[in-house]
């Protein structure tokens, strides 16, 4: 299975208001409404209005043949999540689509400056309705509502949900959960698309934290290197990475791909 890009869509993008979030809203923009002639719903959604006004601005600078539409909300807010998911399928509502699409980017890498065995109670809670909870539950309502038509689900992940690294374990927890949810989604619903991409390491506001703030020396000065050699991920190279995988279909719905990863033959 392989997502067209083509015919009129619904995309919904999470953690959009800056960062990769906001790279993956100008590319997926750009490459959907470049495939269809029709109309395309675009929802943006993160907890800055700010940052989503620019995203949004951004995007009718590329294309004039999609509609943005921003929804402010915190997902890991649990007591509001409900409704922040109808107002983000509210936009969908009476419309008809060849295909939808949501690409759950938002998430939080918590507190790093110290070491797991010291995480609260109250601190895991808070990362798992951030990370997992909202995660699933978006998910699996979008799914629902789209039950008839054809729908990608996309979890950006990492190599931490691989891989263990020291003073990052509450955030590797949350992404191998994100993926096993996901590959879970992709069992019960063999009719959606779904892919665990991690977009290698990228230069954000996320990675700024683990240069600054991680408590271990070793991985703090991997980040500080790659600052200084410049050798980041490009944002728009991962982007365009995803998008290449879902039009290609290269892969098996629920399978974990990195940026590093070679095209994955079907």
């Amino acid at each position: 299975m392989s997502v067209s890009f083509s015919g009129r869509c619904f995309c919904v993008i999470t953690g959009a208001s800056q960062g990769f979030g906001r790279c993956l809203a100008v590319a997926f923009a750009q490459a959907l409404s470049a495939g269809s002639s029709s109309l395309v719903d675009l929802v943006l959604t993160a907890r800055g209005r700010e940052g989503l006004e620019e995203t949004k601005r951004l995007v009718l600078g590329i294309t004039s043949t999609v509609n943005v539409h921003v929804v402010t909300g915190d997902i890991a807010d649990i007591n509001k999540l409900d409704n922040l998911c109808a107002d983000l399928l509210q936009p969908s509502l009476g419309n008809k689509y060849e295909q939808t699409l949501l690409i759950n980017n938002a998430g939080s890498v918590g507190d790093v400056s110290k070491h797991f065995r010291k995480c609260t109670n109250l601190e895991v809670q808070a990362e798992m309705n951030c990370n997992v909870t909202s995660f699933i539950v978006l998910t699996g309502k979008f799914i629902e509502h789209f039950h008839e038509t054809p729908t990608a689900v996309v979890n950006i992940s990492s190599l931490c949900a691989l891989q263990p690294f020291a003073s990052m374990g509450t955030y590797c927890t949350m992404k191998a959960a994100r993926d096993m949810a996901l590959k879970v989604y992709a069992k019960e619903q063999p009719k959606v698309i779904c892919l665990n991409y991690a977009p290698g390491p990228l230069e954000t506001a996320m990675t700024d934290t683990l240069r600054v703030n991680l408590v271990d020396e070793q991985i703090r000065g991997y980040f500080k290197k790659m600052k200084e050699e410049k050798t980041f991920v490009k944002m728009e190279d991962s982007a365009q990475k995803l998008i290449h995988l879902l039009r290609s279909g290269a892969f098996q719905s629920g399978d974990h791909v990195d940026f590093y990863d070679p095209m994955p033959t079907t």
